[in-house]
């Protein structure tokens, strides 16, 4: 995510309405059978270092001795944000995002560095959520030569305020 820039947009985010829980996961641990430390560009890693969201991925030969850190999320089951879904259509326009999707929103935030400025709710190019935000993380602001949003992306958000 960190060679893509301080935005992102998560596609087919309402396939998750049909799970209870979540694992997401948030960074991978060094874990060689042997305890034999492997060189992957650069960097040494001996058990129990620690990959993370955005830094350089090693060689094939580390990542098969990397075990996964995961996060327990709580669905949203209930309150379904696919766009043709009872729940979505009952809802008054602009919607307040479910809490449990927020929370996996912010989750992602958090540990790769991003801003997501939309997420979407359907197999339809104009099943997108525009994200609007209350206020902005200090590592979530852009660099000046990116912090002017596309014409169209404006436009988008307008129409949806």
């Amino acid at each position: 995510m960190q060679a893509q820039g301080p935005y992102c947009s998560i596609s087919a985010f309402d396939r998750a309405d049909d799970y209870d829980t979540y694992a997401v996961c948030v960074a991978y641990v060094y874990v060689h059978p042997e305890g034999k430390p492997l060189s992957s560009n650069g960097r040494l890693f001996r058990n129990g270092d620690i990959l993370r969201a955005g830094e350089q991925l090693p060689t094939q030969q580390v990542l098969a001795h990397c075990q996964p850190i995961l996060k327990k999320v709580d669905g949203w089951r209930e309150t379904p944000i696919f766009a043709r879904s009872e729940w979505w259509l009952a809802q008054q326009h602009p919607v307040a995002l479910p809490e449990n999707v927020c929370k996996l929103l912010d989750i992602i935030e958090h540990f790769t560095k991003t801003v997501i400025l939309s997420i979407g709710n359907g197999p339809r190019g104009d099943e997108i959520i525009y994200l609007r935000r209350l206020a902005t993380r200090a590592w979530a602001t852009p660099s000046k030569a990116s912090r002017r949003p596309s014409a169209s992306l404006e436009e988008a958000l307008r129409s949806r305020a």
